[in-house]
């Protein structure tokens, strides 16, 4: 019976232990008391209402650049700088938006990428208009210092400044009336955005005014770029000749008026430099080079903008989930891009490309049904941003994964604990109903056999547990015999002895059973030892009665 109840204890077990594995109750959502504890299994998904949304945004981005040319125009560096920093944030914001919403091949699209490239002509007004306004107080400087060397290079700097302003302003006012078209279709005020455009073109058609100086001399070295309009993973070059066509001579090239590589001049005074387009702005730029007091002339060339494409693998394992993919453009992978991995709409990770645009990232999340994808928003690459599609993924719902096999393990362990902790206890308790033990144990015994002593030949014991039961089967038999005991076996050992209280055979069979409780109902381990003490006090009771 025991065994029984035990298997049945152990089942039980494993069975609570296996519903809890195939949907556990870890963690909700509910009552958390920030926002980093919200379970993001439950996330609320986005509502088509948070389209209304755009709108705000919309306004904000399309008021924003005013503030940046106004700063310009006074010559507030710092405070334009935080505005466009502003209005960059709001773009990327618009980026997240119109990818979240699936917005692509609406209006609001548009409007997405025509306030990037603005974005990137307003970063060129605020950083170039500050370049030129130190490279005023240089030329100052080296022209009184007598340095024709670094008085021409300033002032090709400033040049080259110039013409990218100039082409920043253009793309910036054309951008600006699609924006404004898209503005007014939502009944949107678009007066500070027609206000900035104007205030642009009156910053970049002051350049040229100012202090008078002399002319810069003619081009001393031959340049020659192609192509001229470049897009993600092509290679720009550009060559030329010295004219003095002296080998040896060191050339310095500069792209947007910066320094870009240094080279040296072949037989005949050839030159050569190549500009790979990969983490470059998308816009105008120009290029040109020097050589002590000679310097080319100014070339231009355009990086255009090209569609991404982002792919997303996801394998799940207990409640951990490998994310896979590849970010390439123009048939190539894009090296060192940050991908965002969305989980629920929230953002979990953000790994790099390599150099196959490859990336890879483990995210944990709470077991339940969740749904991942993984955006790119073109951050400082000439690209579009893209989107992967979204995965429907399932955490920790395999009943064989490492986690559950340890709780398995574990409510086994438990199981088999508490079947051992039920057995010693189920040893040590009295019985409840002894003398339904007892007669049990006489089954076998017929009546007449006990009124006339004869009782069967028993079994040979096997243990001295077997034994000290069959010897108090004898006792009770011998008080039956010896002093007329009704029914000795249905008594218990404590009414057997109360029954004999007045007997000569009461001390020894009061000895006989205080040893044999100990043994039965106490727990202790039985021994040879105490069975033949046990059969002594027998012996005992049996020769008490005086004939």
């Amino acid at each position: 019976m025991k065994r029984i109840l035990l298997g049945v204890l152990i089942v039980a077990c494993l069975a609570l232990v296996a519903f809890h594995a195939q949907e556990p109750m870890l963690y909700t959502a509910e009552n958390t008391s920030s926002i980093g504890e919200v379970d993001l299994s439950v996330a609320e998904k986005m509502d088509p209402k948070k389209a209304e949304t755009v709108m705000p945004l919309l306004e904000e981005i399309l008021g924003q650049g005013g503030p940046v040319v106004l700063s310009v125009k006074v010559k507030d560096w710092e405070s334009a700088q935080k505005e466009l920093e502003e209005y960059a944030e709001m773009t990327r914001s618009m980026d997240n938006l119109v990818l979240s919403l699936d917005l692509s091949g609406t209006d609001i699209n548009e409007f997405r990428e025509k306030s990037r490239e603005n974005r990137d002509a307003l970063e060129t007004l605020v950083n170039g208009t500050a370049r030129l306004d130190h490279l005023k107080q240089l030329e100052v400087t080296y022209r009184d210092s007598d340095n024709p060397s670094m008085y021409y290079s300033v002032i090709y700097e400033e040049e080259a400044i110039k013409k990218q302003l100039q082409e920043s302003y253009k793309t910036y006012s054309g951008h600006s009336d699609d924006l404004s078209a898209i503005g007014e279709k939502y009944e949107t005020d678009t007066a500070k955005l027609k206000d900035s455009v104007e205030t642009y073109g009156e910053i970049v058609g002051g350049l040229d005014n100012g202090t008078s100086r002399p002319g810069i001399p003619a081009p001393g070295i031959g340049i020659s770029l192609a192509p001229t309009e470049a897009k993600f993973g092509d290679l720009v070059r550009w060559h030329g000749t010295l004219g003095t066509r002296t080998e040896g001579t060191e050339i310095e090239s500069y792209l947007d008026s910066r320094p870009y590589e240094t080279t040296v001049t072949g037989a005949g005074g050839e030159y050569a430099f190549s500009y790979p387009i990969e983490k470059t702005r998308a816009g105008p730029h120009l290029v040109y080079v020097q050589s002590d007091r000679s310097a080319s002339d100014l070339v231009p060339f355009s990086v255009l903008t090209s569609p991404s494409n982002l792919s997303l693998q996801v394998t799940a394992e207990d409640e951990v989930v490998t994310c896979t993919g590849t970010l390439t453009a123009n048939g190539r992978g894009v090296d060192g891009a940050r991908v965002q991995v969305i989980v629920d709409n929230a953002v979990v990770a953000r790994p790099v490309t390599g150099k196959e645009g490859d990336y890879e990232v483990e995210v944990s999340l709470k077991a339940g049904e969740h749904r991942l994808r993984a955006e790119f928003t073109g951050e400082e690459y000439p690209l579009w941003p893209s989107s992967s599609e979204e995965i429907p993924v399932q955490t920790g719902s395999s009943p064989f994964s490492p986690r559950n096999l340890m709780t398995i393990g574990g409510g086994l362990a438990i199981g088999l604990l508490a079947g051992v902790v039920f057995l010693r206890w189920s040893r040590r308790r009295p019985d409840v109903a002894p003398d339904t033990a007892h007669r049990d144990e006489e089954i076998s015994v017929t009546a007449e056999e006990t009124a006339t002593g004869e009782v069967q030949a028993p079994t040979i014991p096997q243990t001295p547990e077997e034994a000290a039961a069959r010897l108090w089967i004898d006792l009770a038999d011998a008080a039956g015999i010896e002093y007329d005991v009704k029914n000795p076996r249905s008594q218990t050992p404590r009414e057997l002895v109360k029954a004999l209280k007045y007997t000569p055979g009461a001390e020894s069979a009061g000895a006989f059973v205080k040893l044999y409780e100990r043994i039965r109902y106490a727990g202790d381990r039985c021994t040879w030892e105490e069975v033949e003490e046990l059969e002594r006090l027998l012996g005992v009771f049996r020769g008490s009665r005086v004939p």
